[in-house]
């Protein structure tokens, strides 16, 4: 087996410089990279617009959205994003279907029919009403089990971001 020459101190060193390099190669090139669009007369405004992926709720990688005539057409991932270096997951390309759907709500609803019923009665309304709603599920669920049984969560079970955390 071959001796290592190399210490810890050195391998860092190297890894450092090694990781500068990539970075200063990668933001040059990326600038570049954002300000191209593709020229198709017959498929009307196409552009590429540099963005982050929405699905996790962590807006956390980057990604290009293909958008054409004001819709997106195609998700994928941003070679220059140090969080993701250009993968995209399923869920970031299946987001167009959350943003595109005919059956996405697109308005606070409230069922009016017990549930287990063939039709549960869904009737649209205000925004208002569906706050006061909430509040009063949460308030009946702290005069039950206490304010301890509320915990608000935010991101993936991966990651969790800091705002239920901030006083």
């Amino acid at each position: 087996m071959a001796q290592l020459t190399m210490s810890r101190r050195n391998f860092m060193k190297t890894m450092a410089i090694t990781g500068a390099a990539a970075a200063v190669s990668s933001s040059a090139v990326a600038p570049l990279r954002a300000l191209a669009e593709d020229a198709n007369a017959s498929a009307g405004e196409l552009k590429h617009v540099r963005t982050c992926c929405r699905a996790c709720g962590k807006v956390e990688c980057g990604v290009w959205v293909t958008v054409q005539d004001g819709k997106a057409i195609k998700v994928e991932g941003d070679e220059s994003a140090p969080q993701s270096r250009g993968h995209c997951c399923a869920k970031s390309q299946s987001s167009m279907h959350a943003a595109y759907h005919p059956d996405r709500l697109r308005y606070p609803v409230k069922r009016t029919n017990p549930k287990g019923s063939d039709d549960p009665g869904w009737v649209r309304i205000t925004l208002d009403e569906a706050f006061e709603l909430s509040g009063q599920g949460l308030g009946e669920c702290v005069d039950k089990y206490g304010g301890q049984s509320i915990f608000v969560m935010c991101g993936t079970s991966r990651v969790w971001s800091l705002g239920p955390y901030q006083g």
